[in-house]
C-alpha cells in the first residue's frame, strides 16, 4: 500500500508520465469483450479454467535477451494474478501447464520483436487452430512510441535471483503482498518505477486480462470494443486502463469476478 501523501503524489506523477509515453487515454471501468457472446469467444481462457480446470500454454520467444525459462515463470505468475481472485467459482485450483500440443493448447504466447514500426507493447487476439479458437498474446520487445520504451526483464533488477525457485518466490511475493509499483521499485533499489511499467511481466498481466475476456478500459476505444450489456458503471483506475501496475486494482478484481460469475454454472 502507498502509506503517505508524498508517495501518493509521486505515484500519480508516474502514472501521468506513463500516459504521456504510451499514449494511454482517459480511463473507464471494466468491460467485457463482445466476442464472449460468440462461438469464437470460446477461445477465451475463462472457459478452459471453468470447464477443464486447466490452462495449457505454449511459449515462443524471438528475442535472445529474454530467456525462455524466465518468461515461462512470468507467464504462469501473470495467469495466477487473475486466477487467485476467482477461487470461489472453481472446484479446484486451475492447473497451469506448458503444453504445445495443438489439440490441448488454450493459450499461445509470443515474446519478441513485432513488425517494424509496431507501437503496441502487447496484443491479444483469437486465432484458429485445428478448427477451434485459441487465445493468442504477443508481447513486443521492440516497440516504437516516439519516446523509446526499453522493455525489461523483472529478474534482471535483482542479481540475487538466480534459481527458478527464487524467481518464482519473488513473483509470488509481489502478488501475495499486493505490492505497489513504488514498493517493488524500493525493494529492487530502483530510483523510478518506469522500468517496471516497461517490464514483460507487467504487459503479460494486462494482456491476460484480455485472454480471460476483459476489454481495454480506455475512453478512446471503450464504446467500440466493450459489450454494452456487461460493463461497470464506475470509472476507477485499473490495470486494464493504465497498463502500468504489477497487481490488480479493485476494478480489475470486480471485472474478472464478473466474467467468471457470468459463465459459471
Amino acid at each position: 500500500m502507498i502509506e503517505n501523501s508524498s508517495n501518493k503524489l509521486f505515484f500519480l506523477s508516474i502514472i501521468s508520465f506513463v500516459f504521456f509515453v504510451v499514449g494511454v487515454s482517459p480511463a473507464h471501468a471494466w468491460g467485457q469483450l463482445p466476442e464472449l457472446r460468440t462461438d469464437e469467444g470460446r477461445g477465451h481462457i475463462v472457459f478452459a479454467a471453468l470447464e477443464r480446470g486447466r490452462i495449457g500454454y505454449c511459449l515462443e520467444t524471438g528475442d535472445a535477451s529474454f530467456p525462455p525459462a524466465d518468461i515461462e515463470l512470468q507467464v504462469e505468475a501473470a495467469l495466477k494474478v487473475w486466477l487467485v481472485e476467482v477461487g470461489d467459482f472453481l472446484q479446484a485450483p486451475v492447473l497451469i501447464e506448458k503444453d504445445c500440443n495443438r489439440e490441448s493448447l488454450d493459450l499461445s504466447v509470443f515474446v519478441g520483436p513485432a513488425e517494424p514500426g509496431a507501437t503496441n507493447l502487447g496484443r491479444h487476439s483469437l486465432i484458429e487452430m485445428d478448427g477451434r479458437p485459441v487465445s493468442r498474446v504477443s508481447v513486443n520487445t521492440a516497440p516504437s512510441h516516439g519516446v523509446r520504451v526499453e522493455r525489461t526483464n523483472l529478474f534482471d533488477f535483482d542479481p540475487g535471483l538466480v534459481t527458478a525457485v527464487e524467481k518464482a518466490a519473488f513473483l509470488d511475493h509481489i502478488r501475495d503482498e499486493g505490492l505497489s509499483l513504488n514498493e517493488v521499485a524500493s525493494e529492487l533499489g530502483l530510483a523510478t518505477t518506469l522500468p517496471l511499467t516497461a517490464s514483460i511481466y507487467q504487459t503479460l498481466i494486462h494482456e491476460f486480462g484480455h485472454s480471460f475476456g476483459l476489454c481495454d478500459a480506455k475512453e478512446a476505444t471503450y464504446e467500440q470494443r466493450c459489450d454494452r450489456a456487461f460493463r461497470s458503471r464506475l470509472v476507477p483506475t485499473s490495470l486494464m486502463s493504465i497498463s502500468g501496475a504489477l497487481n490488480l486494482m479493485f476494478d480489475d478484481r470486480d471485472g474478472i469476478r464478473a466474467i467468471f460469475e457470468r459463465f459459471a454454472e
